[in-house]
């Protein structure tokens, strides 16, 4: 269909034709509006009393551009028959045709695949929907970072709960079958959080423990998911707040009638939250696993190298050699870097703990110590790390809330 003639940019009617409440509508729209207000001009409008509202009521909408989350085949060809720009957002389905703005899916997967590797998973596996784009993406990217370690995945890719035909109670009895030969530990990948839920839920069917047998981590760092699933889950973080501006970077561009650089745009992912769902280093060697579980139960201790040597009746020297062979480094190392990751979590999750008794907390000896220590692992401060998490959980806890209340005012 012909393009309507663009208009001035102060008269600017835009569709937000996705879920209002997906995890992610907050952060996406805090991204959206950001730049909408720094260009001015622009009036939004949502359909009223839709949760999950279809693209097809824009064919019958006078507007000049929109954002929607397109899931079906239909709503790809009616966003190609409209009379103005539509930028398709998430990744549900992807159309060459279509401008499209998402997470940079494959890199995704590789932080996935890296986190596990980072502790020493040999056996990995990946569990997704064969039918969404972005869990393929997210699945080619994990193999990716697999193959390069020298791992080979096992894969597991279900009908989505878009489409699928299957119960969710028959998933998970397959899901549970799919686990049961695995040899522990292995590590597990899921291309969503709810996703990881359902294979935890599998392992506790199977008596198999999170995280000692396996280590399962998720995507989307969701909120109302991640913190509160048991154990809390490890998650790669989404960046939506940016994905969102370049959205409304790129719809600017498609309403005033110019081409852009380029129609697909790819955000990279957030960092890996890390959680106790991963909280593991696969160990197969009987005695080093030993000192591990030893070096996790004193944690908040103050102690060194000298303390795993007493637990056993080697040398320090064989011990470290130990250490060395089973895991690539040297206790000292180890030791600092679950110091760190423990004070990690309670900076995310405790933000009203001093430092000193963040420091206190994970063994260090000196809120000094604990600073150097922290920012030679993490290359940051702890004050930077809280104040990023803080500004992370910010958004996405006002997705449904505070955010939603702001913006309202600017809807029509």
């Amino acid at each position: 269909m012909t393009k309507r003639k663009p208009k001035a940019r102060a008269d600017r009617r835009v569709a937000l034709a996705f879920p209002n409440t997906m995890v992610i509508a907050g952060s996406l729209l805090h991204g959206i509006l950001d730049y909408a207000h720094s260009r001015g001009g622009w009036r939004f409008t949502q359909m009223p009393e839709q949760i999950s509202p279809s693209a097809a009521w824009l064919q019958n909408w006078s507007g000049d551009g929109a954002f929607a989350v397109l899931i079906t085949a239909e709503e790809i060809r009616l966003a190609r028959r409209l009379p103005f720009p539509v930028v398709n957002l998430v990744g549900y389905l992807y159309d060459e045709t279509l401008p499209a703005v998402t997470l940079d899916q494959r890199a995704t997967g590789r932080l996935q695949a890296r986190h596990l590797l980072e502790r020493h998973f040999r056996r990995l596996a990946y569990y997704g929907t064969r039918d969404l784009w972005y869990s393929r993406e997210r699945r080619a990217g994990f193999c990716e970072a697999a193959s390069a370690a020298g791992v080979t995945p096992v894969c597991r890719m279900v009908p989505s709960g878009i489409r699928s035909r299957y119960t969710l109670t028959d998933q998970q009895a397959e899901l549970v079958q799919w686990l049961r030969p695995m040899r522990p530990p292995f590590g597990v990948a899921a291309s969503t959080d709810r996703r990881a839920c359902m294979v935890m839920e599998a392992c506790a069917v199977l008596g198999l423990r999170i995280p000692e047998d396996v280590a399962v981590i998720g995507v989307d760092n969701d909120p109302t998911v991640a913190p509160f699933s048991d154990p809390p889950l490890s998650s790669v973080a989404r960046n939506d707040s940016e994905l969102g501006r370049r959205a409304a970077e790129l719809l600017d561009i498609l309403m005033d009638g110019r081409e852009p650089a380029g129609r697909r745009v790819l955000i990279p992912p957030g960092n890996v939250v890390a959680r106790r769902s991963t909280e593991t280093l696969a160990v197969e060697e009987p005695v080093l696993t030993g000192l591990v579980g030893e070096i996790r139960e004193h944690l908040a201790e103050p102690f060194g190298v000298e303390f795993i040597v007493g637990r056993t009746r080697m040398s320090r020297r064989q011990v470290e050699r130990l250490f060395r062979r089973g895991l690539g480094c040297p206790p000292y190392a180890l030791i600092n870097r679950l110091r760190v990751e423990r004070a990690c979590r309670l900076l995310e999750t405790e933000r009203g703990l001093p430092l000193t008794r963040v420091a206190e907390a994970c063994g260090f000896t000196s809120l000094r110590h604990f600073r150097i220590v922290f920012q030679r692992t993490t290359g940051h401060s702890p004050a930077v790390h809280r104040k990023a998490a803080a500004e992370i959980w910010g958004r996405s806890s006002q997705s449904g809330s505070q955010e939603s209340n702001d913006h309202r005012s600017h809807l029509s």
